[in-house]
């Protein structure tokens, strides 16, 4: 049995490509110093409590990616809602267990306190609070405490036929990347009462049942849509630089590992280069390459950090021929974001 620590593939990686992976730079709680490898790794933000349940979590080869059916309580394959009390979450050795999920999922906590890492960045799950993950990003269980609260879990093809209009919303296209919402008192009584007549239309069973659980869902989208705007300033309507961030993003998400230059997809998006990489600029505050490179560099901190993997694999799945050349690349930019 492989652990977190002890792992000779995983411990020549990080002998390779320095121990950043372990420092998770999104959670400055003290400051580590130390020498790994003959290299300095000096004022790296490092996290103990993390570091230290990293023994305690079985290796695995590749990082597990869970469809709505097997997550589901009942196995259903597009929709599922249901109420969360103590005792019915997730049993411990879920804990700091790296999973992907293909599904979107909204828990409104109720009850109980939890932490919860996605893509190397905390995040508390707190009563009064609306919790919400987007498909394929990786995930970790930091404290499992009991909680309560209700959920609700739906995959893409759920939102057909309404699917082009309903991704167009804020809290689906999360430009801002959130994943806790607060909310006012009167706003979860409202979610709270829509997502109860959801569960009450999801156990009933009755004729026409997805479209009226479409309805209620497509309801539910549109006002965390207008909260996610209100809180986090995405505005309700796209202008069209943001549309073209929007859908350069969206490429990202399905090219990262075959294309890695702006002239790439200034042409896919039949724009220059120029006129790209401004938009990005202005809408962002980054250029157009460093969001391409932060893209490949999450991919990269994901199969380093949850991956046995070589790094010549790694660099080869994500398009780097030159093992040497991915290992420059990584290490410069993962220093310049910490």
């Amino acid at each position: 049995m492989k652990y977190f620590g002890f792992s000779g593939r995983l411990r020549k990686n990080l002998i390779v490509l320095l121990p950043v992976i372990s420092c998770l730079h999104q959670a400055p709680k003290r400051t580590f110093q130390g020498r790994y490898g003959g290299k300095s790794c000096n004022r790296i933000n490092f996290d103990p409590s993390i570091h230290n349940n990293l023994y305690a979590v079985k290796e695995k080869t590749i990082i597990p990616h869970y469809s709505l059916s097997e997550s589901s309580e009942n196995g259903n394959t597009l929709f599922e809602v249901r109420e969360i009390t103590a005792g019915t979450g997730h049993p411990k050795q879920f804990l700091f267990l790296p999973h992907r999920k293909d599904y979107y999922f909204f828990f409104l906590s109720k009850k109980g306190h939890s932490r919860h890492w996605i893509d190397f960045v905390s995040y508390d799950v707190y009563p009064g609070a609306m919790y919400f993950t987007m498909p394929n990003q990786v995930h970790l269980k930091e404290r499992l405490e009991p909680v309560e609260g209700i959920l609700v879990a739906f995959t893409e093809e759920f939102l057909l036929p309404d699917q082009n209009l309903l991704k167009e919303l804020p809290v689906l296209q999360n430009l801002d990347d959130r994943h806790t919402m607060p909310l006012a008192p009167e706003e979860i009584t409202f979610l709270d009462g829509l997502m109860q007549q959801m569960l009450q239309e999801y156990q009933q069973k009755q004729g026409w049942q997805k479209s009226m659980l479409q309805s209620y869902l497509h309801i539910f989208l549109v006002y965390l849509s207008r909260l996610y705007s209100r809180q986090f300033d995405a505005g309700t309507t796209a202008t069209n630089g943001r549309q073209l961030v929007k859908r350069m993003k969206g490429l990202l998400e399905t090219e990262y590992a075959r294309l890695h230059q702006v002239n790439d997809y200034a042409q896919l998006l039949n724009v220059s280069p120029g006129h790209l990489n401004d938009t990005v600029k202005d809408h962002t505050g980054k250029s157009a390459i460093a969001i391409i490179h932060e893209r490949i560099l999450l991919e990269a901190k994901r199969a380093l950090f949850h991956a046995d993997l070589s790094v010549k694999e790694i660099g080869g799945q994500l398009g780097f021929d030159d093992a040497a050349y991915f290992n420059r690349f990584f290490k410069g930019r993962f220093f310049r974001s910490i």
